[in-house]
């Protein structure tokens, strides 16, 4: 599950999976929050962090990705064979029939079944999320699954939310075929993804890490074989064009 042992950063708490399931009046702030910060999110573009992982992918350095973020950007990037431990915030899933939407057009629909409903962004926040400060969430409404009249949900797992088992099967898959993991810009502080590192290492496979400070691998005695102390995107694009400066 996300979030089992906690984040690095408790200040600003997440919505949980269980609040948004079983609450009206959370989807409401949520669905609220999400459609006045995500038009500003959809615009982000990959960094270089992003592209060096799409060259070293392009020239067969790097074989596959398991990304903890939900922005798509290593796709945007040009990075093929990636996959979205935690999902995608650019679709939305129906927790009824299982259909699948582009939050583009679902951005649309919020906008056009709110109209006259108005709150004023204090702050933009991770991942779409807008703070909307003390804004009446009663009359904003949640459009439901026009196929079948479900709840709605962004296609991303929540804090306290499962993994489904295809995704956790394709990322074990994924780090079984590899002959080494390099971790990026992440404390791995959700356990979903640590047990992927840990399993990994306790096969005999080395592990690198790429970022600043402790992380969850430091604090398990995981044994790193290096361990760059530094920004990840500074990093991945000097080594990047040094391991393809003959290429």
């Amino acid at each position: 599950r996300r979030g089992e042992k906690g984040s690095s950063k408790p200040a600003k708490k997440p919505i949980q999976h269980q609040e948004f399931m079983g609450s009206h009046a959370h989807r409401q702030r949520y669905w609220a929050r999400s459609m006045l910060g995500y038009g500003p999110f959809s615009l982000a573009k990959p960094n270089a962090a992003h592209r060096a992982l799409a060259r070293l992918e392009a020239h067969g350095i790097v074989q596959e990705l398991v990304t903890q973020n939900v922005d798509g950007l290593h796709q945007r990037a040009g990075s093929r064979r990636v996959l979205d431990l935690h999902g995608r915030i650019d679709a939305v899933r129906c927790m009824d029939c299982d259909a699948v939407a582009d939050r583009g057009w679902f951005q649309k629909l919020l906008e056009s079944e709110n109209e006259r409903w108005r709150a004023d962004v204090v702050e933009l926040r991770a991942d779409g999320d807008a703070d909307l400060g003390a804004a009446d969430y009663a009359a904003f409404n949640v459009p439901a699954c026009l196929a079948c009249g479900g709840l709605l949900k962004p296609d991303v797992v929540f804090f306290g939310g499962g993994v489904p088992p295809r995704i956790t099967q394709g990322a074990t898959d994924s780090f079984e075929r590899a002959e080494a993991v390099l971790v990026v810009g992440s404390t791995v502080s959700t356990y979903s993804a640590f047990r992927l590192v840990d399993r990994a290492a306790k096969a005999g496979k080395p592990v690198a890490l790429v970022n600043m400070g402790d992380t969850r691998l430091h604090k398990s005695g995981m044994p790193l074989e290096l361990h760059a102390d530094a920004d990840c995107t500074d990093v991945l694009d000097d080594a990047s064009r040094l391991l393809l400066a003959d290429r």
